[in-house]
């Protein structure tokens, strides 16, 4: 998601607006290289648009605060990341 706020600061809990962001092919490849980087699982990557250098990765976060994104996402993000574990555990 963007996150959109008319100050610096762009935290949802802070007041921004979530504003849903289409994943490309390009954002996908990004997000699945940096999560295996820390070693995958369920994580919050941060990304910012360069002028010069496009896609940056800033931030990769353990932990993940969905709430803002479940506002516009079109997919259930709880069910997806239970769906996530249960699989994960099964293998």
């Amino acid at each position: 998601m963007y996150r959109k706020s008319s100050g610096f600061k762009t935290n949802i809990a802070l007041g921004a607006d979530p504003e849903l962001c289409k994943i490309t092919k390009e954002i996908d490849d990004l997000c699945f290289k940096a999560s295996k980087a820390v070693g995958g699982g369920i994580l919050g990557i941060d990304m910012m648009e360069d002028e010069k250098r496009g896609l940056v990765v800033h931030e990769v976060n353990n932990t993940v605060e969905f709430k803002g994104l479940a506002k516009v996402a079109t997919k259930n993000i709880p069910k997806t990341m239970v769906e996530f574990a249960v699989n994960s555990v099964r293998k």
